[in-house]
């Protein structure tokens, strides 16, 4: 029996007195069941309270995590928009660049064709009407003497007038040619 009695709560076994058993009224210490619904009532609220905000605030680290996310894909794809129109331009140049070499190449051969003197000949004879000039149609020049003498003179007379021209000024700053 003095398990019993360990085991019962204390103030239940105030019933028992020697051998025999009185009965009476059991008192209740059953605690107001209100009270005990209102603890557990707030501590669930108070955990839903919790659990809402820390799903609100999950929400919006993702939704932030993923407009970061799509910032960056945009300048990412911004960027290679970028790239891809300079290398584009790059090859139209390239093509260009390739077509002007193969005009200038064609160009260059007909400059050669037609700066041969056989083709010079030819068609100065067929388009304007030239021939070729007889011993008898030549002028002979000696060259010894100088017959230049007065057009050098006249240049040279030329360049001092027009240093004269530039006045004290040009001269001082460093004007004349």
């Amino acid at each position: 029996m003095s398990r019993d009695v360990n085991k019962m709560r204390k103030g239940e076994y105030d019933y028992i007195k020697g051998s025999t058993a009185t009965k009476p009224a059991r008192r209740s210490n059953v605690q107001n069941p209100n009270r005990e619904y209102k603890e557990t009532h707030k501590v669930k609220q108070d955990r839903k309270a919790k659990l809402k905000t820390k799903k609100k605030n999950d929400r919006r680290y993702v939704l932030s995590v993923a407009g970061i996310i799509l910032c960056f894909g945009c300048a990412t794809i911004l960027g290679d928009s970028k790239v891809y129109n300079m290398q584009k331009q790059v090859r139209q140049l390239n093509t260009e660049i390739n077509q002007m070499q193969e005009e200038n190449e064609a160009l260059k051969v007909k400059i050669l064709k037609f700066s041969s003197l056989s083709n010079i000949q030819e068609s100065a004879e067929a388009k304007l009407a030239m021939v070729m000039p007889q011993k008898e149609d030549t002028i002979k020049v000696n060259f010894s003497e100088n017959y230049f003498k007065n057009v050098k003179d006249k240049t040279e007379n030329e360049e001092n007038h027009k240093e004269s021209k530039g006045g004290i000024i040009s001269k001082l700053f460093g004007f004349t040619k």
